[in-house]
């Protein structure tokens, strides 16, 4: 059964809380230490919620927990673990947000960009994360990762190779990120 706290932060995750990130932030950070815990209690899967969709809202929502950003990280990168794919990605892009040029995150994405294993769609994902230090080696291991993804579409104008060729030249510093833009995904 859960407490009341846990019963508060359920009712924010199902309602409209999907406002702009600066309204969103504020909403997250007004959580006390308590309701925090009880958001990465939902993210891990530690507390059951009715609708996997919540579950996804609390990691994307611990991209915003600036107040306990060092318990946000842990979790996070515990959730790149995580068996199902959306978690995977929520929490890439969820640590991309939070805290992008931290040693760990770097370190994370780059396991998850290099290692042959890693789903295309997770390792774009990565990539995405990635190229925000840019460096000789993320453009290394993005063109690793534009040849195994070849290899799977199998064609150069595809909208995965293309968003990656994007991914590369920002890495290099040739052009700047264009707001709001996402990986394109046809794998």
């Amino acid at each position: 059964m859960p407490t009341e706290k846990e019963r508060e932060v359920l009712a924010l995750l199902k309602g409209g809380y999907q406002l702009d990130e600066t309204k969103r932030s504020a909403i997250i950070n007004e959580l006390d230490a308590e309701g925090r815990a009880a958001l990465r209690r939902i993210a891990t899967g530690e507390l059951a919620v009715e609708h996997p969709k919540l579950r996804g809202k609390a990691v994307i929502a611990l991209g915003f927990d600036e107040s306990d950003k060092g318990e946000s990280l842990k979790t996070l990168h515990q959730l790149l673990a995580e068996p199902e794919a959306a978690l995977q990605i929520r929490a890439l892009r969820a640590l991309g947000r939070l805290a992008p040029a931290d040693r760990t995150v770097k370190t994370a994405t780059r396991a998850l960009l290099t290692n042959p294993a890693t789903r295309p769609d997770v390792a774009l994902a990565a990539a995405r994360v990635a190229v925000v230090g840019g460096g000789k080696r993320i453009v290394a291991d993005l063109a690793g990762l534009r040849e195994r993804l070849l290899q799977l579409v199998g064609d150069e104008r595809s909208p995965s190779i293309q968003s990656l060729d994007r991914l590369i030249a920002q890495a290099r510093g040739e052009i700047t990120p264009v707001a709001g833009e996402e990986p394109k995904l046809d794998i």
